[in-house]
């Protein structure tokens, strides 16, 4: 999953689904666009959710690396002045990347992507950029970061971005997440309505 920008309603609609893996995995923005910053992240710690930096946790700690609107000042503000301490060091300690091996296949996820982990921007509709993430040496990488799923595959190799479970781009008032299948590299995508 990624991109839960601190939607404890959004993330609710996933969780079910997580009894059914071995692995959860956060690709990033645990925080921003949502008043939900504890909530979630405790959350994330309880469940031992593997996670990873996303921009909006950046700028939240840090500053921003590139000019943003005014609202996602209002929520890096919103969430420097909320979070806890206990939540600000986790939050601090998370890897811009993570490299494992399952099932004889080595991956790779990152937020933005392997070049810039905070802000680049991989469409699907990015060829040039996906053959790029094809040529790397992992059987799978998982990206976050534009709210869109995608997924390409070619032969042993799986380009993955569930999309974003707190704030669909694709489909507005939707919960995205992905199941990845590491024997046989086949995903069943969630979508769940984010019904008030």
């Amino acid at each position: 999953m990624s991109d839960i920008h601190a939607n404890m309603h959004a993330l609710n609609m996933i969780a079910p689904y997580m009894d059914s893996v071995d692995k959860v995995i956060c690709l990033g923005d645990a925080v921003g666009y949502n008043q939900y910053v504890n909530p979630v992240i405790d959350f994330l710690r309880t469940n031992n959710v593997q996670c990873i930096m996303g921009n909006h946790d950046h700028y939240m700690l840090h500053d921003f690396t590139r000019p943003v609107n005014d609202n996602v000042k209002y929520w890096v503000q919103y969430a420097r002045d909320n979070i806890t301490p206990e939540n600000k060091l986790w939050l601090s300690k998370l890897p811009d990347y993570l490299e494992f091996n399952t099932d004889g296949k080595n991956f790779l996820c990152c937020h933005a992507s392997p070049w810039n982990h905070l802000e680049e921007y991989i469409y699907p509709d990015n060829s040039k950029r996906i053959d790029d993430l094809f040529n790397l040496q992992y059987n799978v990488i998982c990206i976050g970061h534009t709210h869109h799923p995608m997924e390409f595959k070619r032969g042993d190799k799986l380009v993955l971005n569930p999309g974003s479970v707190g704030q669909s781009r694709n489909i507005r008032g939707m919960a995205f997440a992905s199941i990845l299948d590491t024997k046989n590299l086949t995903t069943t995508q969630i979508c769940k309505p984010l019904n008030r």
